[in-house]
């Protein structure tokens, strides 16, 4: 949907209204301007120059306080906080804004950063009270008169009330969460003096044993005669425990605290539990940005239905319905916003977690619930106009009658059914339009082949944006990609853009620290700075979504015409002693590799094998000159390599390249050297090569005299690798 510069001004314009800002230029209030500043002297320091917006916080003085530059179509969001800097130093004015009316970046003149409020960057438009606080403090706490909790501190509260629920008996993970957010979501209602059954938050504050219980089965009572029964009656039996947890939730304002609350909450209970591993419901909390880039890409509108099959505690959908009713106005609008927008499903209990949320942010749970999506097939089919997802990973389904493709694979097959039913789902309309997040496999993996056939030949593949693998730390390394495809309607243009993630705005470790500047997930906004790839023209390689450089040239032959390329073997010296005691053949290990780096004379291996070893495994034995690279784990992507020089074994996480007739050894060795095998490795976060990659691999026919030139270079190598290692043991026997 193309977006133009009015339709920015006019979404700001909205916003600012509804925070109190007075945009009128009839109102004696008025405290925006467009274009123009308040004062002729101001004018005179701009010297002819416009800003977009200029906002005055102080009703009694005409020193300006915000400056807010909207982003032209196709411009950058930074080039929009530059040009605004430009401004606000000729007037003096301490806060600037750029904003395209979703996506927001902020700088604070005098602290020359970014406003923050307790280590997360401010992403919206805020009223006058705000912008005051912010120019007279250079610590950035709660604006409603509570002391701002910190995320750390949150989260020690979250760790106490599991404890508290694990001595309960309840079950770690959603039992307990689900439990504790009934009352969180009781305390974040009552907060604002709201009464439920007749209490109110400092009632049920006050009460001790028997009135307690007494008390919260009353108010439960009462919430589902309001929303049915997605409050159930507590679980929790010790009068005790009850009352220390709403102690906990006492010592904090929930409301006042600037972060998606049951978003920590879901990491801490869910994930903490689970370790970042792949859990038995494969979800990972998506974070908040990846969510609000995915949502301002895709833009739902109102009058549109959108729709997530696997809706988790409904990041998604809440951002979808912030998005949108961001330039609602008419009250007719809102009621279809609340009632015929939003669609959600989750097949796990935390699907209540995403009704409580959006009943908090402002309803809309109306058409959530509680079911397992991959059965849905019919209920589904063509009905929504936006699909917005990020699907469970590596699980496994029954179902598959009626889909476009059976899933080649029984064993983990979640991955294909969860991809179609999104596209299933998706309505009929010109722009009907899914975002799905995706493993990184789906790319690539040989069993999914036809299920991106179908989609090639069936939809238009418009974006795929390859994440970091830190995106989901420090809960997971498994590195994903989005993808935006819409209906095929034969317009579309014949590239797909092609986006490379390697900065997200964040460190990329496990602590995860916001960065300033602009970051790749920005230019995925701004359309620009992607590789365009032909998928039509991947039909030769298994139709993969993400291009690697497979296709021979006339000059280039597979790697697989010149070498045998083999894996080494499951030997597992670690685990069984016996193969290696009084061993007397190599078995060369990714250590052995790492430990030079480059080795053209690898004669010696650190751990042995012994002929029971040998007879009982069978192992296959790599000759001399083989070329060892590895190919799993974090040092397939150092690019270690070595040159055997004696006949060895090979663990299964090296592999080795064996020459044959067609060319001499050192002419592959040299190849491997200049080649970064990265270009080759689809999951950084779990990093491994497939063997029908490697084989693939276009080698270079060099001429005559090139390979001459290159044999020479390495054989003098080789000769002054060995001459150093008969130095070093020499002096090592000294």
């Amino acid at each position: 949907m193309t977006v133009n510069e009015r339709d920015i001004e006019y979404s700001i314009d909205i916003q600012l209204t509804k925070l109190g800002w007075t945009i009128d230029h009839k109102s004696k209030k008025r405290n925006v301007y467009k274009q123009q500043p308040r004062t002729s002297e101001e004018k005179k320091n701009l010297d002819k120059k416009r800003p977009d917006y200029i906002l005055y916080s102080d009703a009694d003085s005409n020193k300006s306080s915000i400056i807010i530059e909207a982003k032209k179509p196709n411009e950058p969001l930074h080039m929009a906080l530059d040009q605004a800097k430009k401004y606000a130093e000729k007037l003096g004015t301490p806060i600037i804004i750029a904003t395209d009316g979703y996506r927001l970046k902020t700088w604070h003149m005098k602290l020359a950063q970014p406003l923050f409020v307790d280590e997360k960057e401010i992403e919206e438009l805020f009223n006058i009270e705000k912008t005051n606080f912010y120019i007279s403090n250079n610590i950035y706490k709660s604006y409603e008169g509570h002391d701002e909790v910190k995320q750390s501190d949150l989260i020690k509260k979250f760790k106490e009330a599991n404890n508290i629920l694990k001595n309960e008996g309840l079950s770690a993970g959603i039992e307990r969460f689900s439990e504790f957010a009934n009352l969180m979501f009781l305390k974040m209602q009552m907060e604002g003096g709201k009464e439920i059954a007749g209490y109110n938050w400092k009632d049920l504050s006050e009460k001790k044993g028997n009135s307690l219980f007494v008390s919260i089965k009353n108010v439960f009572k009462s919430l589902r005669n309001e929303h049915g029964s997605l409050f159930a009656q507590t679980k929790i039996k010790s009068k005790k425990r009850m009352e220390q947890l709403i102690a906990i939730l006492s010592s904090f304002h929930l409301t006042a605290i600037k972060h998606d609350i049951k978003g920590v909450a879901f990491e801490h209970f869910i994930h903490s539990y689970t370790k970042g591993l792949k859990n038995d419901l494969g979800q990972y909390f998506t974070p908040r940005h990846i969510v609000r880039t995915i949502v301002n890409l895709i833009k739902p509108q109102i009058g549109e239905k959108v729709y997530d099959p696997f809706c988790g505690t409904g990041g998604m959908l809440i951002e979808s319905f912030k998005y949108i009713s961001t330039n609602i106005t008419k009250k007719n609008e809102l009621l279809k916003l609340k009632k015929e927008t939003i669609y959600g499903t989750d097949n796990s209990n935390v699907s209540k977690i995403a009704m409580m949320n959006m009943i908090m942010f402002g309803d809309g749970h109306s058409n959530l619930l509680q079911a397992d999506s991959y059965g849905r097939f019919e209920e589904t089919k063509k009905k929504y106009d936006v699909v917005i997802t990020n699907i469970p990973f590596s699980q496994k389904t029954e179902y598959s009658d009626g889909y476009f493709v059976v899933p080649n694979s029984k064993e983990k097959n979640g991955d294909s059914i969860g991809l179609q039913h999104c596209l299933n789902a998706l309505s009929d309309k010109e722009n009907a339009r899914a975002a799905i997040i995706v493993p990184i496999s789906v790319l690539h993996i040989d069993v999914l082949e036809n299920e991106r056939k179908y989609i090639i030949e069936n939809f238009f593949v418009e974006t795929i944006i390859e994440l970091t693998p830190k995106c989901f730390n420090p809960y997971t390394e498994t590195q994903t990609a989005i993808l935006i495809i819409k209906k095929k309607i034969g317009s579309e243009k014949n590239y797909t853009k092609y986006y490379n993630i390697k900065n997200d705005g964040y460190s990329q470790n496990a602590y995860r620290i916001p960065t300033f500047g602009e970051n790749d997930l920005d230019k995925t906004i701004d359309d620009v700075g992607y590789e365009k790839i032909n998928l039509y023209d991947r039909a030769d390689v298994n139709y993969r979504f993400k291009y690697i450089s497979q296709i021979c040239k006339k000059d280039e032959h597979p790697l697989h015409y010149f070498a045998d390329v083999k894996r080494g073997d499951q030997i597992a010296p670690n685990t069984n002693p016996l193969y290696v005691t009084e061993g007397n053949n190599n078995l060369m290990m990714v250590s052995d590799l790492a430990e030079k780096h480059i080795d053209y004379y690898l004669d010696d291996s650190k751990i042995k094998i012994n002929q029971k070893a040998i007879d009982e495994t069978k192992p296959y034995l790599f000759p001399k000159n083989t070329i060892i690279v590895p190919t799993s784990g974090k040092a397939s992507l150092l690019n270690h390599r070595a040159l055997l020089a004696v006949d060895s074994y090979l663990i299964q996480h090296v592999t080795g390249i064996t020459a044959n007739n067609k060319v001499h050894p050192y002419i592959l060795f040299y190849f491997f050297l200049n080649f970064n095998i990265e270009n080759i490795v689809y999951d950084l976060g779990y990093p491994a090569i497939e063997p029908q990659l490697l084989r693939n691999l276009p080698i270079p026919n060099y001429s005559e005299k090139k390979q001459k030139e290159i044999i020479d270079l390495v054989s003098d190598l080789i000769e002054h690798e060995k001459y150093l290692k008969e130095k070093h043991k020499k002096i090592t026997s000294l």
